[in-house]
């Protein structure tokens, strides 16, 4: 039998780790796909593709002429219908299918802070008139979301993205600050004295990278408004580390020694 071939649906630490720790079986090949070229590809010891499928049929479709055997789907936890696709793709070409996403911070790890279900009611928890650092990922390029930060005409939004901004953005939107994660302690106090900030705006992303942002906002006594995680439907597929997805996944390979 031939390699056996992975599809590792990328963008967090926890897919890099996940596709270096699969680069070491030589019973497997790994390609990592990701929406937009990685700047950390070199760190990548697989195949990379980026871009879209085309929705749920066209990844069925890549799955099945790339005749991949398991979708492992390390995207980001906020990622919905990217997850919501491979889930769905993986069934309609009868391909197994796990998830590996990193668990979410807990109460003691956020400390005080105010929780937000929806991006609506995140938003419309800023303080009147006050300058809010929302480094909330490219999803707020969507119509509906700048039309949501358009409604607080009294608030001066600074956003932080990877990629440029593919919308106009609302007057109120003072700066779009463009760098990729890891951000270190001092290197988030830094933003937020520069900004003039009085709140920060997350999601609750999980991992402890992430956390250096909330951390620096307590020490300068900021308002944390934070968004809670989307809910999935519970899956017997979930994998909270990468050893366990891995282990998963050598399973359902029928790869396991």
């Amino acid at each position: 039998m031939g390699k056996r071939r992975i599809l590792v649906i990328s963008g967090t630490a926890e897919a890099r780790r996940l596709c270096v720790r699969l680069s070491q079986n030589t019973r497997l090949d790994v390609l990592a796909s990701f929406l937009s070229p990685p700047d950390n590809r070199h760190r990548f010891p697989v195949l990379i593709r980026h871009g879209g499928f085309g929705g749920v049929k066209g990844l069925a479709r890549f799955v099945i002429e790339r005749e991949i055997d398991l979708i492992a789907d390390a995207s980001h936890p906020f990622a919905e219908q990217i997850s919501q696709n491979a889930r769905s793709a993986a069934d309609w070409a009868g391909r197994p299918y796990i998830r590996l996403e990193r668990a979410a911070w807990s109460k003691s790890e956020l400390g005080t802070s105010i929780e937000a279900q929806s991006l609506d009611q995140l938003f419309d928890n800023v303080p009147a008139k006050a300058t809010a650092f929302a480094p909330l990922g490219s999803g707020l390029f969507h119509p509906h979301n700048v039309a949501l930060l358009a409604k607080r005409k009294d608030v001066k939004f600074v956003l932080r993205v990877i990629d440029a901004p593919t919308i106009e953005l609302p007057n109120n939107v003072i700066e779009v600050i463009r760098a990729p994660p890891p951000f270190s302690i001092e290197s988030e106090r830094s933003v937020l004295q520069r900004i003039g900030a009085d709140c920060l705006l997350c999601r609750n992303s999980g991992g402890r990278a992430g956390l250096t942002k909330v951390k620096a906002a307590h020490e300068l006594g900021l308002t944390l408004l934070v968004l809670a995680r989307p809910q999935h439907s519970p899956t017997s597929t979930l994998y909270r580390h990468v050893r366990g997805a891995e282990r998963a996944i050598l399973s359902l390979l029928s790869l396991v020694q």
